[in-house]
């Protein structure tokens, strides 16, 4: 896995088997274990990622900070 610092990851629902991970930098991506690609890239936010989980439409990730703060990412737009 392309990923240093990891500080958290969580497997998508559903049969598409992407792995979301977070990084102590920040940092989030979306990787797909099949092809062993990144297939998507988030702005690196201004805390280390705590807790990321998907809602239940697989439409949004929700990252929880170290510093408390809350991002919510769209999986359906660039």
């Amino acid at each position: 896995m392309p990923i240093e610092n990891t500080s958290y990851a969580i497997f998508q629902p559903g049969p598409i088997r992407n792995l979301a991970i977070g990084c102590k930098t920040g940092k989030t991506i979306i990787w797909d274990v099949k092809s062993k690609n990144i297939v998507k890239k988030f702005p690196v936010l201004s805390s280390g990622i705590k807790i990321l989980d998907f809602n239940s439409k697989n439409t949004f990730l929700a990252a929880a900070l170290e510093n408390g703060e809350t991002n919510i990412f769209s999986l359906t737009s660039n």
